[in-house]
């Protein structure tokens, strides 16, 4: 993604990812270079009003699938839809993410393939953030990501310390006020 184009998704006044700066940056370009442009399918947990979403939308392939998954219990995901509206890689499953029934709409909309990412940045409870990665991270090719939003957080800090181990990881951390972004290439 170009520079410019970044820097004009990152600082939309409205919409403007809840992300550290030089976290999604880094995020962005390791997911371009390790699928070499390339990015088939992908799932987001925890849409919000739709920041990360356009971030990922403009690294998807043309012919490719997007999955928001949101509670909607903010009240932004219509809004978004609404934007959204003309692109069909983009599927929403409002409800939620630890439910039967949404990771069943996930499937479907995965139409029997497996994602090549998942981006957890749902409910930050220590059940929720186990929940969504046990759940999810099974719909991820193997070579593919999964990522996990606020690693430096005292909820997920330790979980993310704990899944980690024995994986091929990165970390990424901003200087000033980092949240923290991990990564796990699936085996």
């Amino acid at each position: 993604m170009l520079k410019e184009r970044f820097n004009e998704l990152f600082r939309h006044q409205k919409w403007g990812p809840s992300q550290n700066y030089f976290e999604l940056k880094s995020l962005i370009g390791f997911m371009e270079k390790h699928f070499e442009n390339d990015i088939q399918r992908g799932i987001e947990i925890g849409t919000f009003h739709g920041g990360t979403l356009r971030f990922f939308r403009e690294i998807m392939n043309e012919t490719g699938r997007l999955i928001s998954v949101d509670l909607n219990d903010r009240g932004f995901i219509p809004e978004v839809m609404t934007e959204c509206r003309g692109d069909g890689r983009l599927k929403f499953v409002i409800g939620d993410s630890m439910a039967e029934k949404t990771l069943n709409e996930v499937e479907e909309h995965l139409e029997g393939n497996f994602a090549d990412f998942v981006f957890i940045d749902g409910n930050h409870t220590a059940e929720y953030i186990k929940g969504d990665h046990e759940n999810y991270s099974n719909l991820v090719r193997k070579g593919g990501l999964i990522i996990l939003h606020d690693i430096v957080g005292d909820v997920i800090n330790p979980y993310w310390n704990k899944v980690k181990k024995d994986t091929q990881s990165i970390e990424i951390f901003g200087k000033i006020n980092p949240f923290g972004i991990g990564i796990i290439i699936n085996e």
